[in-house]
């Protein structure tokens, strides 16, 4: 369970099998990217709103590529995610070029995204019509 944490509505974490788990819970990844998505609808409603813009289901998709020899075999240099890719999709009347300067907005004030930004990540992402 995370510190702090609700004890009514624990965070549960298992690793993969490869990595000597049980494979019973989510992983830290799963937790940390299934954040990100989170973060990015909930920051989207947030600057919605602010606009007085409705939107529909966001649906978000993210792909990473992760090196894990520092990690698993601890050959020297940092251990992070090389890309991450993130799609957006959001049911809305929005044009494609007011959804891509909402999107942008997200971004910038996401701080889950922020940290994958700080940290080196090459992040890609793209905003669209559900």
């Amino acid at each position: 369970m995370a510190h702090g944490a609700d004890p009514a509505r624990p965070l549960r974490f298992d690793g993969d099998p490869a990595f000597g788990g049980k494979d019973r819970a989510l992983g830290p990844f799963d937790h940390l990217l299934g954040a990100l998505g989170a973060c990015c609808q909930i920051t989207a409603d947030i600057v919605a709103r602010s606009r007085r813009v409705t939107l529909g289901q966001v649906r978000t998709t993210i792909e990473t590529s992760f090196d894990n020899s520092v990690l698993v075999r601890g050959i020297p240099g940092t251990s992070q995610f090389n890309t991450l890719d993130v799609d957006v999709a959001v049911e809305s009347s929005l044009s494609s070029e007011e959804l891509g300067d909402l999107g942008r907005e997200v971004e910038r004030r996401c701080p889950i995204f922020q940290l994958f930004v700080a940290s080196g990540v090459r992040v890609s992402s793209s905003w669209t019509r559900l």
